[in-house]
C-alpha cells in the first residue's frame, strides 16, 4: 500500500462478503459461506492473477499473490477445520 501511495484506511472495505452477514445464522453456515465457498475461491484466483502478473512483468504482484495464495490456504484449512467440528456437534442435535 505504502508503494502505491495508500494508506490504510484510505479505501472502503470491500462490501461483498459482509453483505451476506445477515443471512449466515449459525457458526457452520458461516464456515461454508466464507472459508468454504469465498476464500476457497482465491485458491483458484491467487494463481491465476499471480501468472498474468508474471507474463506481464509485474513480479511483486506475482509475489504478492503467491503470499495471498499462502494465507488462503490456512484460512481454508481453518475453516475445514471447523466445518467438521460443527458439522459432527448439528449431527448430534438431530
Amino acid at each position: 500500500m505504502h508503494i502505491l501511495g495508500i494508506k490504510f484506511g484510505d479505501l472502503p472495505v470491500y462490501r461483498h462478503f459482509w453483505s451476506y452477514i445477515p443471512y449466515l445464522t449459525s457458526p457452520l453456515s458461516y464456515i461454508s459461506v466464507m472459508h468454504l465457498t469465498f476464500e476457497m475461491a482465491n485458491l483458484d484466483f491467487a494463481p491465476m492473477y499471480g501468472k498474468s502478473f508474471e507474463r506481464n512483468g509485474d513480479l511483486g504482484s506475482a509475489t504478492l499473490m503467491k503470499q495471498i495464495l499462502n494465507d488462503e490456504i490456512q484460512h481454508v484449512s481453518f475453516g475445514w477445520h471447523h466445518f467438521k467440528k460443527f458439522k459432527k456437534r448439528e449431527l448430534r442435535m438431530k
